[in-house]
């Protein structure tokens, strides 16, 4: 818990740097653009930390293998494949 506390306090201090680099002036159009890009970035990041935000999810597949019961498999001119027991 606390490695995502730093984690979310690290994201709040970067993004409210970038907040204050936009302030000023002197930055070019693109320097501006990257900063406004990092702090959307960041923002989605700690909404996604905090639970705002529905966490990234991971897919497991079950793979099952119809031809494992088979001693050899053996493939046509057309792609097909065949399995020989």
């Amino acid at each position: 818990m606390a490695i995502r506390a730093n984690r979310i306090k690290w994201l709040d201090e970067y993004r409210q740097d970038c907040e204050a680099a936009l302030q000023d002036p002197g930055l070019t159009p693109g320097q501006r653009i990257r900063y406004i890009n990092t702090s959307a970035k960041l923002l989605h990041q700690i909404a996604e930390q905090l639970g705002d935000l529905p966490s990234r999810s991971q897919v497991q597949l079950e793979v099952f293998n119809g031809l494992g019961e088979f001693t050899e498999v053996v493939e046509d001119d057309a792609g097909n494949l065949y399995g020989l027991k």
